[in-house]
């Protein structure tokens, strides 16, 4: 058996390692392959909506989980303190469209006019938009700007 399982839901990509599991028994952390870091979400509904993910993306998934639990796994217990996204409004905007892989995605922001780049740990978990800097994300942000 393989140290990391590799799940799909939807059309993202997810990596489970048994070492990077919380305490916690209602959550699962996996690593997103479109966020490029961990996510907390409820493991009742992970369980009924995951399948094992097949095929040559499953690779680049797992690259990129060994690259974070390398180099960015301290970042692991700021994942694990902090609640994770609402996870159907997650599998939702996955299904929809609305999360696509945020790595090197280019955007500006729409209160102090920033170039911005998505990178590890930059998505809100709420809105799913690249945070800026000064703070804000799509949390915040109103047509009439």
């Amino acid at each position: 058996m393989s140290e990391y399982w590799v799940g799909k839901i939807g059309r993202a990509l997810f990596v489970y390692d048994e070492s990077i599991q919380p305490s916690e028994s209602d959550t699962v952390t996996l690593f997103s392959y479109s966020f490029d870091e961990p996510v907390k979400l409820d493991k009742a509904i992970v369980k009924e909506k995951i399948t094992q993910a097949r095929g040559p993306e499953t690779e680049d998934a797992l690259k990129r989980f060994k690259n974070w639990k390398q180099f960015y796994s301290s970042t692991l217990k700021r994942i694990h303190e902090q609640p994770g996204p609402d996870t159907l409004k997650l599998i939702q905007a996955v299904q929809g469209g609305v999360i696509k892989a945020y790595w090197g995605r280019k955007a500006h922001c729409y209160s102090c006019g920033k170039s911005l780049t998505g990178t590890r740990g930059n998505i809100c978990h709420k809105c799913f938009w690249i945070s800026c800097s000064c703070g804000a994300c799509g949390c915040g942000y109103s047509r009439g700007e």
